[in-house]
């Protein structure tokens, strides 16, 4: 029992705190980019997260495997869809968004996905920082307790909440809009 005891002794155990894990500076302001875009979206592939973030595909992998290793996001593998990115609880803290962790389901994740590509294509358009994610539109209505972007649906009466991503239109912006009409 002897050997036992010794290799003990000799065992070390490399424990790296998110910072190592990470770093500091500009790679970790990127880091955050990412988890900070995946978490507004709720899902995203990883060519929807290179596309927007205009990173190249090995950057956008090694960058990815970096907060993957820190535990700020995950990877699922969704039947029918394949792989599919998503922020923890600990990468949307990490991105301090204030947003819940999304719920990705087999149900859910093609409507995510599309929605985030209808985002991207808004933001090439209208800039990126202008365009509110589903995601956070719901927070949004939660919050204001009455809908902010909702629209009536074909004939149904009644009003429906908008299923996918919206821009964000300044008031100066509305009145000039008004006065064209």
């Amino acid at each position: 029992m002897w050997w036992l005891a010794s290799s003990w002794v000799r065992m070390e155990v490399s424990v790296k705190t998110r910072e190592e894990l990470i770093g500091t500076g500009e790679s970790r302001d990127g880091d955050q980019e990412l988890v900070r875009l995946i978490g507004r979206h709720g899902a995203m592939t990883m060519e929807q997260v290179r596309r927007l973030t205009g990173g190249g595909r090995s950057m956008t992998y090694r960058r990815f495997a970096r907060c993957e290793r820190a535990g700020l996001v995950e990877r699922l593998a969704i039947p029918g869809v394949g792989s599919v990115l998503h922020a923890t609880r600990d990468g949307i803290r990490f991105a301090g968004l204030p947003l819940p962790v999304a719920s990705v389901s087999a149900g859910n994740v093609e409507h995510t996905l599309r929605c985030a590509t209808v985002a991207f294509r808004a933001g090439l358009r209208y800039g990126h920082d202008s365009v509110l994610t589903e995601r956070e539109i719901i927070a949004a209505e939660a919050i204001e307790e009455r809908s902010i972007a909702s629209t009536e649906v074909g004939n149904i009466e009644g009003i429906r909440r908008c299923t996918g991503p919206t821009w964000r239109f300044s008031a100066r912006r509305a009145r000039l809009r008004s006065r064209s009409s």
